[in-house]
This record gives structure tokens, sequence and C-alpha cells, in this order.
């Protein structure tokens, strides 16, 4: 019998079950990469924290960083800046997504016989739009708390002070 040379070679077949574990680390793989931010930590001196932790923490308590920007006090202590910045890009978040919120309602909300209706999917949008700030919020206090400075994932790369 002869050979055919112009035959491919069998590909190696992959499993389901390879295809979901790929598919699955990849995810993660994406994930990580959101949520891990460098650590700015070394950057600051160990009393500069000390001293403007509380103010670094209530920060990110959604509105109160444009307090702690209106006192200034954030231009005595790096640690405080870089925390402030941060915390009002976490407020402008909230702000953003409850008029996003807002005007989604507004537009999808289904009137008649006396009943009010959001559709499900204009619903679940804005529960993953919330749940999305709430979680960033967490972060951000978690961080403060223990007083190490990482950027927000997803928006922390915005820079409103200088």
């Amino acid at each position: 019998m002869e050979e055919n040379k112009n035959e491919m070679p069998d590909k190696p077949q992959i499993s389901e079950v390879d295809a979901r574990k790929d598919i699955g680390d990849n995810i993660i793989g994406i994930a990580e990469n959101i949520v891990s931010e460098e650590d700015y930590s070394e950057y600051f001196k160990n009393e500069d924290v000390r001293n403007n932790k509380e103010f670094a923490i209530i920060s990110y308590i959604p509105l109160v960083a444009f307090y702690v920007l209106y006192t200034k006090k954030h231009k005595e202590s790096d640690y405080l800046s870089f925390h402030v910045n941060q915390g009002i890009i976490l407020s402008i978040s909230w702000i953003v997504v409850v008029i996003i919120t807002f005007i989604l309602k507004a537009i999808f909300t289904i009137h008649g016989l006396g009943i009010v209706k959001v559709p499900m999917l204009i619903s679940f949008i804005c529960f993953i739009l919330y749940s999305l700030v709430i979680i960033l919020t967490i972060f951000g206090l978690y961080h403060s708390i223990k007083g190490i400075s990482k950027k927000l994932p997803i928006v922390g790369k915005i820079n409103i002070i200088k």
C-alpha cells in the first residue's frame, strides 16, 4: 500500500472538559488582571499613613471625599491625596450609576392599569451596576482600613487630584 504524503497528521482532540478549564482559566486570569492592582503603599511614609488613616477611610464613603477635598488636608499628605482621589472617583461612579439607573427605569418602565412594572432585564442591569459600585466601595474601605494603597479596579486609574 502506498501512503499519501500530502495527508495532514491528526490533530490532538481537546476534550470538552479541557475546553471548559481553558475558558475558566481565561476568565479567572482576566478577573485577576482587573482586581490585582499595584500596591502603592511603599511610596508613603508610615507616619503619614498613621496620621491620615481616618481621613483616608472616610474618603471612601460616597460624597464624603468631597468634604475631605474641601478641607484641603490632602495637600499636606501624599497618602491622603491618593485616597481622596480614589474616593472622589468612587463618588462620581456612584453618581453616574444613580443617573444611569434613573434614566433606564424612566425609559423602560411600563405603566398600565394602575400597575407600574420595570422589565426584568432593566432591573438586572441596575442590580449589576449597584453591585459593582458597592464592591468598589468595600474594596476601597478594606484597603484604607488596612493602611494599604491600591487603586480601585476598573476606575482607579483616573487621576483627578494632581
